[in-house]
């Protein structure tokens, strides 16, 4: 199980072709956790499996701080309510989620149903395509 952790004052850039695997099992598994601290990722696969109850679990979770997504492959293996919580921005927090790049498996960051009300994550200049046949979402340039 990996949990990559940003806390507040703390920067990281993630780059590489890796694979970051939440994990599955316990009360609360993710890839990325960004509590208040900047992060940006460059590559690689991010993956969280279901809870200890087989339900949902958030791949990349914001509470605080700024996210920047600019290439990467991202997932989760269950819904809550219908809804993949790939990207997670923690609710009444002041974080900043910014995508111009990646793959998302099962959610589309430029209107992403994690939110109340729903968030567009997609920088301007950029777009979020539907890959054919699939429910997943692919971010390129405008």
């Amino acid at each position: 199980v990996d949990t990559i952790i940003v806390p507040a004052d703390a920067s990281l850039v993630i780059k590489g072709n890796g694979v970051v695997d939440g994990g599955s099992g316990s009360s609360c598994n993710m890839a990325v956790y960004i509590s208040g601290g900047n992060c940006v990722i460059e590559d690689g696969t991010f993956h969280v499996g279901p809870d200890k109850n087989d339900s949902w679990n958030s791949c990349i979770e914001i509470n605080g701080g700024v996210l920047e997504i600019n290439g990467g492959t991202f997932s989760t293996d269950r819904p809550f309510k219908g809804r993949y919580f790939v990207l997670n921005k923690k609710d009444f927090s002041d974080s900043v989620i910014s995508v111009t790049g990646g793959t998302f498996i099962n959610y589309d960051p430029a209107n992403s149903a994690t939110e109340s009300p729903e968030q567009n994550f997609v920088a301007n200049g950029y777009k979020s395509v539907q890959i054919e046949g699939t429910n997943n979402y692919k971010v390129l340039a405008v």
